[in-house]
């Protein structure tokens, strides 16, 4: 072989080489990695969906602490790589077959959940604390709130694991109960922060009770 032909060779091996270690750095949704990945940001959305409406409406002592900070900085780092997952996880096409191909995925992710999943990826309100006056940084914590779409990610997660009919009918029904506890879990943490804005339940007593005891028990506010 002369050298013009191992160098024509070569450049028709070189694609080929590159686009078999594109598919290498692809992962298949039944993998026991994209497994047991997709378990632990479910574990992750089911932290934030709990813990960012006490943060928000309460503000605790305990969220302040570095540990606490540090799991969080950890949870938002997590849905970051997820985003960059999903892009590099195979679908199912049409036909039934898998499809490997980049651009296919590319645009099913930007057409589909890509928008949602970068909204509550961003953390608005830290990054506004690092740049901005504590005072104006205040404004943008309700940003946070923005984390609380993340759970939406379990309607995806749950539809791609590989499990049989009946494990998966549980799921969809534990997602439903969780769903339903979180919904009274964000109107309560929300009805806490906008009477905390007003500072009061209730009008004052003496104006419109004269006598304690004609005072209704159900009308002692909690900032009374």
């Amino acid at each position: 072989m002369n050298k013009a032909n191992l160098l024509a060779a070569t450049k028709l091996s070189v694609p080929v080489v590159k686009k078999d270690l594109i598919k290498l750095l692809l992962i298949a949704p039944q993998s026991t990695f994209h497994q047991y990945w997709d378990l632990f940001i479910m574990m992750c959305a089911l932290y934030n969906g709990l813990t960012l409406p006490i943060e928000i409406a309460f503000e605790p002592a305990w969220m302040e602490l570095n540990a606490v900070s540090y799991l969080n900085t950890l949870i938002d780092i997590a849905f970051l790589v997820d985003i960059i997952i999903v892009f590099r996880t195979t679908i199912t096409g049409n036909d039934g077959e898998e499809n490997t191909d980049q651009k296919q995925i590319a645009k099913s992710y930007l057409q589909g959940s890509f928008s949602i999943d970068f909204l509550s990826t961003i953390p608005m309100d830290d990054i506004a604390s690092l740049f901005l006056e504590p005072e104006i940084a205040d404004k943008f914590a309700l940003f946070g709130a923005l984390k609380l779409i993340r759970v939406t990610r379990l309607t995806r997660i749950i539809r791609g694991l590989s499990v049989d009919r009946q494990s998966k009918g549980k799921l969809k029904l534990f997602k439903l109960m969780f769903m339903l506890c979180l919904y009274v879990h964000c109107v309560g943490c929300l009805w806490f922060y906008l009477n905390k804005i007003d500072m009061t339940w209730v009008p004052p007593q003496d104006s419109i009770y004269s006598d304690e005891s004609e005072r209704p028990f159900w009308n002692y506010g909690l900032f009374d």
